[in-house]
């Protein structure tokens, strides 16, 4: 995660937070960090945590580990982007989803999230996990990758 994912919630121009993470351990660390910067953000007011949104980056995601995650941190998943080839031939263009292919069924669920994410205003206080419990959930994602060896 980068310094300057913070500032827009320093100065104000954010009040929910929905972070998308893959079920990668860095990609799930990273989101640890955002829960963190959440956190530190809450002096002036508060901010929201909408929940994380689960990137299906290719077929061999694995939910269970970003399920493990938002167990530890008491958040939710409030969607699941489902793993598309359209929305890599999008990206090689330098174009979202809706632009490139825009009746698409992954367009669709793009638009459908809009709608769930503007309508959810669900607060859920932040819960980051410590470093020895990222440990654990490194070890855990481990096995999972294991097994489907």
């Amino acid at each position: 995660m980068c310094g300057g994912f913070s500032v827009p919630m320093r100065e104000g121009y954010a009040d929910t937070i929905y972070i998308v993470t893959s079920s990668e351990f860095m990609s799930v660390y990273a989101a640890n960090n955002i829960m963190k910067a959440i956190t530190r953000s809450q002096g002036t007011r508060p901010i929201i945590l909408g929940g994380l949104i689960h990137n299906c980056r290719n077929g061999d995601s694995s939910r269970a580990a970003v399920e493990e995650f938002v167990s530890l941190t008491d958040t939710r998943i409030v969607a699941e982007v489902p793993f598309s080839r359209e929305i890599a031939l999008a990206e090689l263009e330098g174009k979202t989803v809706l632009e490139k292919f825009p009746d698409s069924k992954v367009a669709g669920f793009f638009k459908d999230l809009a709608g769930v994410i503007t309508e959810d205003q669900g607060y859920k206080p932040v819960t980051a996990l410590e470093d020895d419990e990222l440990e654990k959930l490194s070890h855990y994602m481990l096995d999972l990758e294991l097994r489907k060896a």
